[in-house]
């Protein structure tokens, strides 16, 4: 439950302590992003209680030497949402990003945030996710 906003951390590779710190990858090279797919594993299908309730998909930036905060995040582009539309379901999709030009640049601090608002349930499930990035000059 989000009151206004909660934010929840993709998980790269593992946990990242304490549940404050946004999990990151550094890139070696200049990116677009280019694909994204998704898919939910839970125990009960998702149940957006309003039209209002969504799930945000935002691909964030930490700038050097700063801890890895939301409050740090800078947002380079949101990918996807996940909102009434998919209540009642476990969404599995992807979405085609190459003419939306998100470019990440080289030794960038990647993170992925979701941002929550309303009150979506179950709040058990995992959300997987898989990125095609095109090495760009």
């Amino acid at each position: 439950s989000a009151t206004p906003i909660g934010y929840d951390f993709m998980q790269w590779v593992s946990n990242v302590t304490p549940d404050t710190q946004i999990p990151l990858i550094r890139t070696l090279r200049k990116y677009q992003l280019m694909q994204v797919s998704w898919i939910f594993t839970g125990n009960a299908p998702l149940n957006f209680n309003s039209g209002l309730d969504k799930f945000e998909f935002d691909l964030i930036s930490i700038p050097d030497n700063s801890s890895a905060q939301i409050s740090n995040a800078t947002i380079i582009d949101t990918m996807f949402q996940l909102d009434s539309n998919d209540n009642g379901t476990f969404p599995g999709k992807q979405v085609d990003l190459a003419n939306q030009a998100i470019i990440i640049p080289q030794y960038t601090n990647l993170g992925v945030v979701c941002r929550e608002t309303g009150s979506v349930t179950p709040t058990d499930g995992e959300l997987g996710m898989s990125f095609l990035f095109q090495e760009t000059v």
